[in-house]
């Protein structure tokens, strides 16, 4: 008779061992989607941070023409550039 109710509780720990492994599978795979989802991520704030860089050089090169712009308005300025020019 010990017998039987061991081999019950072989039986019922068997089952329960499935279902640890299947929940075990669950999690693994979900781990994995989160890994993917981590690295598309990391993809999406490389390609964000390339176009930062992108635009800090755009950037930088716009006041640079800028400043070229001021000093040749300067330059004509200092040209001796007056109101004469509009009194003909």
């Amino acid at each position: 008779m010990m017998n039987v109710v061991m081999l019950m509780m072989n039986v019922v720990m068997l089952m329960m061992n499935v279902v640890m492994l299947m929940m075990n599978v669950v999690m693994l795979m979900m781990n994995v989607v989160m890994l993917m989802m981590n690295v598309a991520m990391l993809m999406i704030n490389v390609v964000m941070l390339m176009m930062n860089v992108a635009m800090l050089i755009m950037n930088v090169v716009m006041l640079m023409m800028n400043v070229a712009m001021l000093m040749m308005n300067i330059a004509i300025f200092q040209n001796g550039f007056s109101w004469k020019c509009v009194d003909a």
